[in-house]
């Protein structure tokens, strides 16, 4: 099962993350040790019980992307992508280069995430969560200083005002009504020397159900 997902993701992963869901696995910040760094990675179907729905209604196949220990097998095609992982109320940044063909972010709920050069040709990424003393995300302090990281050097940035869900949006001004957190998995894909970043978001409703925010699994472009 994990060797067929990851050929397919291998083969044409634009085609895979807009037919199926990935989810970023807490066993990726094992492998990696909490750094920013590349790790081994094997896509594998959640068989958890873990469900997700289109907004049509349709089951729409998740995934998990976990972090390999040892060296991937050609058996597997497991293959090897850079990591940004996640730390409270921190920042955590790294270059991207020619060491791997693929980006994983963990899983982003609250973070942004930046993306774009700072005066050399490879891309800095940027996965930060900054908060107020009362636990709110700090996001005009996220925006400064993701700037001056950048400086002058053109970035695309995703924040949680960018992908937060309507029905999310709903519950933080209406405490009584259903609960929705939105979820996202931010996807890095190099063609030669160049990056390109999609993302995927579902509500979270609780439990082991979701939903996708959008019509289809489908992908944005960041």
């Amino acid at each position: 099962m994990s060797g067929g997902a990851n050929k397919s993701f291998l083969k044409n992963p634009l085609e895979f993350i807009n037919d199926n869901v990935i989810v970023p696995h807490n066993s990726l910040q094992v492998v990696a040790k909490g750094q920013a760094t590349i790790v081994r990675v094997n896509i594998i179907a959640d068989t958890t019980g873990n469900t997700c729905l289109d907004t049509r209604g349709n089951n729409v196949p998740m995934f998990r992307a976990t972090g390999v220990k040892k060296k991937p097998s050609i058996a597997s095609n497991a293959f090897y992508a850079y990591y940004l992982p996640y730390a409270p109320n921190q920042t955590r940044q790294m270059n991207l280069g020619t060491g791997a063909k693929f980006f994983f972010t963990d899983k982003i709920d609250g973070c942004t995430l930046a993306a774009g050069t700072n005066g050399g040709v490879n891309p800095l990424v940027i996965h930060m969560n900054q908060q107020t003393a009362t636990g709110r995300i700090d996001q005009p302090a996220i925006d400064n200083t993701i700037q001056g990281l950048y400086g002058t050097n053109p970035f695309a940035q995703l924040s949680l005002p960018d992908y937060i869900s309507p029905e999310e949006y709903h519950f933080k001004n209406n405490p009584n009504s259903t609960a929705v957190k939105t979820n996202v998995t931010v996807i890095g894909i190099r063609t030669g020397q160049n990056w390109n970043f999609y993302y995927q978001r579902r509500n979270w409703l609780g439990g082991m159900k979701y939903r996708l925010v959008d019509t289809t699994a489908g992908y944005t472009a960041i």
